[in-house]
Protein backbone atom coordinates (compact mmCIF):
# COMPACT_ATOMS: atom_id res chain seq x y z
CA UNK A 1 0.00 0.00 0.00
CA UNK A 2 1.43 3.45 -1.03
CA UNK A 3 1.57 6.76 1.14
CA UNK A 4 -1.02 8.16 -1.06
CA UNK A 5 -3.84 4.70 -0.54
CA UNK A 6 -3.12 4.83 3.10
CA UNK A 7 -3.96 8.74 3.58
CA UNK A 8 -7.04 7.86 1.54
CA UNK A 9 -7.42 5.10 3.76
CA UNK A 10 -7.41 6.84 7.30
CA UNK A 11 -9.34 9.65 5.62
CA UNK A 12 -12.24 7.11 4.82
CA UNK A 13 -11.99 5.70 8.24
CA UNK A 14 -12.03 8.49 10.26
CA UNK A 15 -14.92 9.72 8.27
CA UNK A 16 -16.50 6.75 9.54
CA UNK A 17 -15.66 7.47 13.46
CA UNK A 18 -12.51 5.72 13.65
CA UNK A 19 -10.78 7.30 16.56
CA UNK A 20 -7.70 5.41 15.73
CA UNK A 21 -7.37 6.69 12.09
CA UNK A 22 -8.44 10.29 12.92
CA UNK A 23 -5.80 10.97 15.58
CA UNK A 24 -3.31 10.02 13.11
CA UNK A 25 -4.29 11.80 10.75
CA UNK A 26 -4.33 14.95 13.10
CA UNK A 27 -0.84 14.31 14.45
CA UNK A 28 0.62 13.43 11.13
CA UNK A 29 -0.69 17.31 10.13
CA UNK A 30 0.46 19.22 12.72
CA UNK A 31 3.56 20.07 11.34
CA UNK A 32 1.26 21.70 8.36
CA UNK A 33 -0.24 23.56 10.67
CA UNK A 34 2.72 25.07 13.00
CA UNK A 35 4.71 26.06 9.24
CA UNK A 36 1.38 27.71 8.32
CA UNK A 37 1.32 29.17 11.85
CA UNK A 38 5.00 30.50 11.14
CA UNK A 39 3.73 32.84 8.27
CA UNK A 40 1.98 35.16 10.93
CA UNK A 41 3.32 37.50 13.67
CA UNK A 42 1.76 37.85 16.74
CA UNK A 43 1.75 38.35 20.40
CA UNK A 44 2.10 35.51 22.19
CA UNK A 45 -1.04 35.12 23.51
CA UNK A 46 -3.11 35.37 20.22
CA UNK A 47 -0.59 32.99 18.75
CA UNK A 48 -2.30 30.27 20.93
CA UNK A 49 -5.55 31.20 20.00
CA UNK A 50 -4.80 31.57 16.43
CA UNK A 51 -3.45 28.06 16.64
CA UNK A 52 -6.55 26.60 18.38
CA UNK A 53 -8.05 27.99 15.63
CA UNK A 54 -5.76 26.20 13.04
CA UNK A 55 -6.31 22.83 14.85
CA UNK A 56 -10.20 23.52 15.02
CA UNK A 57 -10.25 24.34 11.09
CA UNK A 58 -7.76 20.96 10.62
CA UNK A 59 -10.13 18.90 12.78
CA UNK A 60 -13.21 19.90 10.30
CA UNK A 61 -11.67 19.19 7.20
CA UNK A 62 -10.71 15.56 8.43
CA UNK A 63 -14.35 15.05 9.61
CA UNK A 64 -15.59 16.68 6.60
CA UNK A 65 -13.15 14.95 4.04
CA UNK A 66 -15.25 13.57 0.89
Amino acid sequence: MNKSSSMKDLLKLAKQGDDESFFILYNQNQGLVTSLLKKYYCPKNEYEELRSNANFGLIKAIRNYS
